[in-house]
């Protein structure tokens, strides 16, 4: 496996190449594919100290985002190893999503600026959060942005042939070596197509010659498949993760100020639900989850709210499951007029909303007012004020 890996070293030392070399600084080498990119991209990672290869294959997006001063990309990478296990990691306007091994991590610049900061260990940078991991090798803007980085450094040799015949094909061709103190840390070689400059190979061994070697080798297949990527559409496209998986509440919190997302829900009543944009009175959207211990007391608080408050306020219960007489036995005990709603999972993990009770305040017009999550003795008075105090 040492030998094999050396030869491969070699290889990445030694192209055929046609056309002068020159040094560059490489922010720009590769195509970032305009607005949007995609592509399949098919990774080995060879650890010699293991004796095996581990391969995945990634659905790679990304589109610019010239108003994110972090990256200024947005990126989805959609990742499957050999043995069939999926994961994904998104970026976008400064958050970023993480879902492998059935746990999901999110980091919100908003909220904590700290991991997206690129930080220096033992004289080599150390990237934030969201240009980590299998990101640096796969998305054409954090690649560039790492060239960019490593260039700026005196020790470390960045070459480029603009024109060369790798495989038949012709193609840009860089090579990059990268010290720490003295010491080899990476090298890189990176082809892309001549004319588009979008990526065709990426070569990488880190820590060579040491226990940790590791070689990364990725092929990408180019495609022109467009994607949105914000958080609606990540919910859209992973409902069951979110509604499982996440445990953060940022979601719910952002509502304030917004206006609640459409949705058309089942009724106790056996009449669809469908929310058309506004409400005739400031309404309380009530999320529950049925056989939650301080359902009695929160539907209690709330209705006592509503009825004491010198204002006309509606109530809508939303109860997470489907079956009916469970929705139903959840409300016994609590007969009233207001209307009960079931099979809410994922209106809730629209609104970001993980933890029950929540109640959710909404003037008219169907923009969001307040957030109250968790019961607590003072919730009647809480939610009261917080009637009186809107706008």
């Amino acid at each position: 496996m040492k030998r094999i890996v050396m030869c491969m070293l070699e290889a990445l030392l030694a192209v055929v190449m046609i056309g002068a070399v020159k040094p560059v600084g490489g922010s720009d080498f590769l195509s970032e594919g305009g607005a949007n990119y995609s592509a399949t991209a098919h990774v080995m990672v060879t650890l010699p100290i293991t004796h095996r290869d581990v391969r995945y294959s990634v659905n790679v997006y990304s589109q610019d985002n010239p108003s994110d001063l972090l990256l200024g990309v947005n990126y989805l990478l959609e990742t499957e190893d050999s043995t069939g296990k999926k994961s994904f990691d998104a970026y976008f306007d400064g958050n970023y999503f993480s879902f492998s091994g059935d746990k999901m991590r999110e980091y919100h610049c908003k909220q904590d600026s700290l991991p997206f900061i690129d930080r220096k260990v033992k004289g080599r940078v150390i990237n934030g959060v969201h240009k980590s991991g299998i990101v640096s090798v796969l998305v054409p803007a954090v690649i560039n942005s790492e060239i960019a980085a490593i260039a700026r450094a005196s020790a470390n040799k960045i070459d480029v042939v603009e024109d060369s015949i790798v495989e038949g094909k012709r193609v840009a061709v860089m090579k990059v070596e990268e010290f720490v103190q003295g010491t080899p840390a990476r090298y890189m070689e990176l082809i892309a197509d001549a004319e588009s400059r979008l990526p065709v190979s990426y070569t990488m061994l880190t820590s060579p010659g040491s226990v940790g070697e590791q070689l990364i080798e990725v092929k990408w297949e180019n495609r022109n498949e467009q994607m949105i990527i914000d958080e609606k559409s990540l919910i859209e496209r992973y409902p069951s993760v979110f509604a499982t998986y996440r445990t953060s509440n940022y979601g719910a919190d952002e509502l304030v100020g917004r206006k609640l997302p459409i949705f058309s829900l089942p009724s106790l009543s056996g009449e669809r639900y469908i929310w058309k944009g506004y409400f005739n009175e400031p309404t309380m959207l009530v999320f529950l989850r049925e056989g939650d211990g301080v359902n009695d007391e929160t539907i209690i608080a709330v209705k006592k709210a509503a009825s004491d408050v010198p204002m006309v306020t509606e109530i809508v219960w939303i109860f997470m499951g489907k079956n009916v007489g469970v929705v139903m036995d959840s409300m016994n005990g609590h007969p009233d007029d207001y209307t009960t709603l079931f099979n809410g999972e994922r209106f809730a993990v629209q609104c970001g909303i993980t933890s029950m009770p929540t109640v959710v305040l909404v003037d008219r017009n169907g923009v969001v007012e307040s957030v109250s999550i968790g019961y607590s003795p003072k919730l009647k008075a809480d939610l009261m004020q917080r009637v009186i105090n809107m706008r």
